[in-house]
């Protein structure tokens, strides 16, 4: 059983106070931590560069452009700037940490552990380390082993959001959603302002086929962060599958305007205008949710088997064509089969 992950993965720390007064440059690093939190990475580049052409010594400065490059999903980029902060100083646990989350993206998990292990060597109590740690053995499936892990951290953060949800994930694997359920509601009453904590829930009550509850909790979470796209898309989902098309469509379409890539917003819509008997307006989303994922084999083939339900062979062969074009032995099967 899969649940939607909103938590984000990647952990990027901000060394504040005492860890600043250590820098040549604390005032510039202060400004870029600004410039992150503003998302204003060109910005933050910027400066860096012109800190590091006089000066290149400074670890924090490259460990902030190692958190602006990760932002822009640079990954492989980030790593090199981490790895060159661990080299002017190897002893800030917060390095391997990000280095390990980096790794982690082009899911080099074993070497993403080491970094992880590597910060737990500088500071045992390091709950974030024990959290991503956990992580990288549910990937693996030993969910078990994962559950101590997130405990662990619990016990050194008992606010650590991420290792709740993460924790009530592997439960969810398990099969035990009630326990998994006990532990949001424990996070939630930690911090009941965290929009994600409802739309975590939500999921699970979803795949405990509990729609009201689902309903009850994407909705919730809404009203504390409204422009959440995906959260949108999902209690469209329901609303669509309750005969109730104008709220889905609404969230469907507020999904499009809040994250115009958004995939599953052009898709979830484009089967909608479809059953409206939209034939055209539901073909340009569907397309659009093609180009927006850029042109992902699983995108095309879904798209594909919509059209070829609504007996559009011809928009559904030519997609069928571009990923054969791009490899997909799937899109060759699918295409033999359905086109002339």
């Amino acid at each position: 059983m899969k649940i939607v992950r909103y938590l984000i993965l990647i952990i990027l720390i901000h060394p504040i106070g005492k860890v600043f007064s250590q820098s040549k440059y604390p005032k510039t690093n202060e400004q870029l931590v600004k410039f992150i939190d503003n998302k204003e990475y060109e910005k933050g580049l910027t400066l860096s560069n012109e800190i590091i052409k006089l000066d290149s010594s400074d670890y924090l400065v490259y460990y902030h452009r190692g958190i602006i490059y990760n932002r822009m999903g640079l990954f492989e980029t980030s790593a090199n700037e981490y790895l060159h902060s661990i080299k002017l100083n190897p002893n800030f646990p917060a390095s391997y940490i990000n280095l390990g989350e980096s790794y982690s993206n082009y899911e080099y998990l074993d070497i993403a552990e080491d970094q992880y292990r590597k910060a737990l060597q500088l500071d045992s109590t390091l709950a974030i380390a024990y959290n991503n740690i956990g992580y990288i053995k549910s990937q693996y499936g030993y969910h078990n082993i994962a559950i101590d892990y997130y405990d662990t951290c619990i016990r050194l953060d008992s606010a650590h959001a991420r290792a709740y949800v993460n924790k009530s994930i592997s439960l969810v694997e398990l099969g035990n959603i009630n326990e998994a359920l006990k532990v949001l509601n424990e996070i939630i009453s930690i911090a009941p302002e965290n929009p994600n904590l409802y739309f975590e829930r939500a999921g699970v009550h979803k795949t405990n086929n509990n729609e009201n509850d689902a309903m009850t909790d994407y909705s919730h979470g809404l009203l504390l962060e409204p422009k959440n796209a995906i959260a949108r898309v999902l209690r469209g989902n329901i609303q669509y599958t309750r005969d109730n098309i104008n709220e889905a469509k609404e969230d469907y379409l507020l999904a499009i305007q809040y994250d115009s890539n958004y995939t599953w917003a052009y898709y979830r819509y484009g089967i909608l205008l479809f059953d409206q008997g939209n034939l055209k307006e539901g073909l340009k989303n569907l397309l659009l949710a093609v180009e927006k994922s850029n042109n992902s084999e699983k995108m095309i083939l879904d798209v594909a088997e919509v059209l070829i339900s609504e007996k559009l062979n011809e928009e559904a062969c030519k997609l069928y064509k571009k990923a054969e074009d791009n490899g997909s032995v799937k899109a060759i099967i699918k295409r033999i089969s359905n086109c002339k």
